[in-house]
């Protein structure tokens, strides 16, 4: 038996209007998260096959004579949760606003924000690279491309903190001109890995693509 838990992420347009609201998973905690830059809220409830799930949890370590124990799994909960907010909560910041500048044609944030130690790597939309030197060049280079940004987004799916590694997983909305054309929607499906350098969380990695234009198919859709 389990406590469900559920809350809700609000994203930032560029223009720093609230622009979409999700839910957001944690695969492996167990619980959802607030991915907000505004707040931090983790909101638990009952399980819905049955009221009694909270006090499931609460009266997990009770032994045979009735007697309560304090109970181990809420404060490893509260463990990993603060691990996670501490990386979370500045690293998407930063992110956010690198991936803006750089749209706006600053790579600086960007590069500021990456790793100088290898291994490095880069599976982007426009380019694949491996090595430190390789992805700034790319980063320049992206930064060229891109003019009149009038919107971006970062629709938070799902992040994780363990050691000196992490990772976020989102989608970029984003409408902005490429090459002098006209401004344009579109959505990228991204993963961010991170590595703890000297107290500071740097990217190792990141991937982009496309994403499906097709419905999404939940976790227990047929895959034939």
């Amino acid at each position: 038996m389990s406590v469900k838990c559920a809350a809700t992420t609000v994203m930032r347009s560029a223009a720093g209007g609230h622009a979409q609201v999700s839910d957001v998973a944690l695969p492996g905690l167990g619980c959802w998260i607030d991915g907000s830059r505004l707040s931090r809220t983790i909101l638990c409830s009952r399980s819905a096959s049955s009221n009694d799930a909270w006090d499931a949890v609460q009266h997990a370590d009770d032994d045979e004579s009735g007697r309560r124990h304090s109970p181990a799994a809420p404060h490893h909960w509260e463990v990993a949760m603060s691990e996670l907010d501490d990386f979370l909560t500045p690293t998407l910041a930063r992110q956010v606003e690198a991936e803006q500048a750089l749209i706006n044609g600053d790579p600086g944030l960007r590069l500021a924000m990456w790793s100088t130690q290898d291994p490095v790597t880069v599976f982007g939309a426009e380019k694949t690279v491996i090595g430190s030197d390789e992805a700034r060049q790319v980063f320049r280079w992206l930064a060229t491309r891109f003019s009149n940004l009038s919107d971006y987004r970062f629709e938070l799916v799902a992040a994780g903190a363990s050691g000196d590694l992490a990772y976020i997983v989102g989608y970029e909305h984003i409408a902005v001109s490429m090459d002098g054309g006209p401004v344009a929607p579109l959505t990228l499906r991204v993963t961010h890995l991170y590595r703890r350098e000297d107290g500071e969380w740097k990217t190792i990695h990141r991937h982009a693509d496309a994403a499906p234009t097709g419905p999404l198919r939940s976790a227990d859709a047929s895959t034939q």
